[in-house]
């Protein structure tokens, strides 16, 4: 009786890894791949941003010089270096469909 009993979680056990297996090779599993740079969801009417001429869109390649890295915490090391700024004047090197320029923000 126990072998039956157990032959039957056992067949589940393998049913669902092959499930598993035929699920990983056919559709995939998820790669997260960074590239250098942080896009512009939006830009608020009024700020700093808006005046100096970013837009929505614009991919941000370099702040102040600094390239900025393909790296999970891109956007927390983008915030952090224009909050340190404190109201200075910046530069930014962003793309916008294409070319690119130089941007200083105020």
């Amino acid at each position: 009786r126990a072998l039956v009993i157990s032959a039957g979680v056992i067949a589940n056990i393998i049913f669902a890894y092959a499930a598993l297996l035929v699920q990983v090779e056919t559709v995939g599993k998820a790669i997260t791949e960074f590239s250098p740079g942080v896009r512009i969801p939006n830009v608020t009417e009024g700020s700093a941003a808006r005046r100096s001429g970013l837009q929505s869109g614009d991919l941000v390649l370099t702040v102040d010089g600094w390239q900025i890295p393909a790296d999970s915490s891109q956007v927390g090391e983008v915030v952090r270096r224009i909050r340190l700024s404190e109201g200075q004047d910046m530069k930014f090197t962003v793309q916008r469909d294409g070319p690119v320029l130089e941007v200083p923000v105020k």
